[in-house]
């Protein structure tokens, strides 16, 4: 299968390209600067996929490079989270959006992907699917792939071969260039404690899974952390029907007053073991204050 990709200098796209032409596909770029191709692929260790020198906004560049693909994926897109950038992102990606699948279809490809964005479909206390509501977004960026998402909506609507994908913030090695994601990770990371241990993350639902299948009776908040986080668990547990409850709390960064009985570290430890033998079915730890 032959695919145009455009973004294809980008760092989604690049990957994108290189994942396809893994798999034996031909693969070319629009791009509008052919000097770039080389340079990000070779960064990538892949082979140089063919290229179109253009312009995703204008209608005969993307004409050109369509012409005898069998598939297309739309990953260009100018990233601007400034407010001087705006309006400038906006027109740019709406008008290449459309000028992208519009001659997608025309041409017959098939799969036409367009790469979207999480941010278009609207937060609720509900599972986010993609029969979410669309977003009303104000920024230039947003907006824009709110605005293009309507449009390839209405190409499905019309019966058009258009799949959407909606990615998040994406991270990753051998991006071209700092991408937002990465700029707003390391601000974090440089300005976030880091423990020897990593940063452990782990998704609500597989913590919600593992409680209730293993029938772990109680789970516990630390007493510097708000227990929304753990009130957000037990809710996922209890809809796995299976009933656990906050065992206590534990003081993890600061020692408890004089009235807690938990005021050293000898009795904060004593404190938090207690705590958890008992609310987890055990008896009282011998020296554990009265």
């Amino acid at each position: 299968m032959r695919i145009l990709v455009t973004g294809g200098t980008g760092f989604v796209g690049s990957h994108i390209v290189q994942a396809a032409m893994s798999k034996g596909h031909d693969v070319v770029v629009l791009a509008r600067n052919g000097a770039k191709v080389g340079d990000v692929f070779a960064a990538l260790g892949a082979p140089e996929p063919d290229i179109v020198v253009g312009d995703a906004t204008n209608a005969a560049d993307v004409a050109t490079a369509v012409n005898g693909c069998d598939a297309v994926v739309h990953a260009a897109a100018v990233v601007a989270m400034g407010r001087h950038d705006s309006d400038s992102a906006h027109d740019n990606n709406t008008v290449a959006g459309q000028c992208v699948l519009s001659a997608a279809s025309a041409a017959g490809c098939a799969p036409i992907i367009h790469v979207s964005s999480v941010s278009v479909l609207g937060l609720s206390d509900d599972p986010m699917t993609v029969d979410s509501p669309l977003r009303k977004a104000a920024s230039g960026y947003s907006r824009s792939k709110s605005d293009l998402e309507v449009f390839a909506r209405g190409m499905q609507a019309a019966g058009a071969p258009v799949v959407t994908t909606y990615p998040a913030g994406v991270f990753g090695p051998n991006a071209p260039s700092l991408t937002p994601v990465h700029t707003a990770a390391q601000t974090w990371l440089r300005a976030a404690p880091v423990l020897p241990s990593g940063i452990n993350i782990v998704d609500v639902r597989d913590l919600a899974a593992f409680v209730a299948e293993r029938r772990i009776p109680a789970l516990f908040v630390e007493s510097s952390v708000s227990p929304r986080s753990i009130e957000a668990v037990l809710a996922a547990i209890n809809a796995r029907g299976f009933a656990a409850k906050i065992g206590g709390s534990l003081f993890s960064d600061a020692l408890g007053d004089a009235k807690s009985g938990a005021d050293t570290y000898e009795t904060m430890i004593l404190h938090n073991v207690n705590t958890m033998v008992e609310a987890l079915g055990g008896g009282s730890v011998p020296g554990s204050p009265s």
